[in-house]
């Protein structure tokens, strides 16, 4: 999904969220927002999951 064109949604223009991925060396990254995808709504949750736990 995100090497798909971007935007992958239609954003507006007053904010920015992109996602990026790096698996076994290649790059894989996209502008997400408001995107609601399922994809994008599970890393978005697994972000802020990972934020929770190491930054405080």
């Amino acid at each position: 999904m995100l090497d798909s064109p971007d935007p992958l949604c239609d954003p507006p223009t007053d904010i920015f969220e992109q996602m990026e991925v790096v698996l076994d060396g290649t790059q894989h990254d996209a502008t997400t927002t408001t995107c609601s995808q399922a994809p994008l709504q599970a890393a978005r949750k697994a972000a802020e999951e990972l934020r929770l736990k190491y930054v405080p």
